[in-house]
């Protein structure tokens, strides 16, 4: 390859890593009247030409979702520019980085009741790979009685969330904290027994009971008597009530046709 080829692609990989950046500049001024009225023309004329002509007609935290997006891979491309050699895998610590993705994701708990508002007051919310905690900071001004339990294994994370939460002044309705890598397992004494591996639990003991939501459609009704199981009950969860639909077996009925 010639260097004047490969330095073509790099120009035009630059102006790519430039045009997002401008497209998260623009958003974020959407709603702001400070800036230069000229950069601002210019930025929205981009975002047009990337066929984004209306951004100006999105909620404030979509468009907020949008610029800590465009940031956070910004920052995570300038991390591996800066430290080619590091390990594989997530291991930012850049709060920068950290507060981007967690930004992002601070607008799901506004859009969750937007698109489900059956679910109701929400109460109690466990937030696994809570990160920087802003999700669930987010959760308690959609939902005003939530109380929130954040699990991470990513420290630098939970010392960003544990400062979001102070700063909200919602430590007492938010509990970010470590959890425990462990991998959940049954009793069925074959190679289906793993049920989720490399889950972050806070203090794991046994007869802990763990409720999986929406195991899918295959667990009730592929459940059997081949490993000397009663077959399971079926429950109905919703707006923080339940309903037992299908009672579990009885051991009476496990043992019903056996004649001795």
């Amino acid at each position: 390859m010639s260097f004047d080829a490969a330095l073509q692609t790099t120009q035009k990989w630059s102006m790519t890593a430039e045009a997002l950046g401008a497209l998260g500049a623009y958003v974020t001024l959407l709603g702001n009247e400070q800036g230069d009225l000229g950069v601002r023309d210019r930025l929205r004329v981009l975002a047009e030409a990337a066929g984004l002509p209306d951004l100006d007609t999105l909620e404030p935290p979509q468009r907020m979702m949008l610029a800590a997006l465009a940031r956070s891979a910004l920052k995570q491309a300038l991390d591996l520019l800066e430290e080619p050699l590091r390990a594989p895998g997530w291991a930012y610590s850049d709060p920068g980085v950290l507060d981007g993705w967690g930004r992002g994701s601070g607008a799901v708990p506004g859009m969750i009741a937007q698109v489900a508002p059956e679910i109701g007051q929400v109460t109690s919310l466990l937030d696994v790979g809570t990160g920087v905690g802003l999700l669930a900071v987010a959760a308690t001004q959609v939902w005003p009685d939530v109380s929130v339990v954040g699990i991470d294994i990513w420290e630098p994370s939970l010392d960003r969330a544990s400062k979001h939460v102070a700063e909200a002044g919602l430590a007492d309705r938010i509990d970010a904290t470590g959890g425990e890598l462990v991998t959940l397992v049954g009793r069925h004494c074959e190679s289906g027994d793993v049920l989720i591996d490399g889950v972050a639990l806070r203090d794991p003991r046994v007869d802990d009971v763990v409720a999986v939501p929406v195991t899918g459609a295959y667990c009730f009704t592929m459940s059997n008597n081949y490993n000397g199981n009663r077959r399971i009950p079926v429950v109905f969860v919703r707006g923080g009530r339940a309903r037992l639909v299908v009672r579990r077996e009885t051991w009476d009925e496990l043992l019903l046709r056996d004649v001795d």
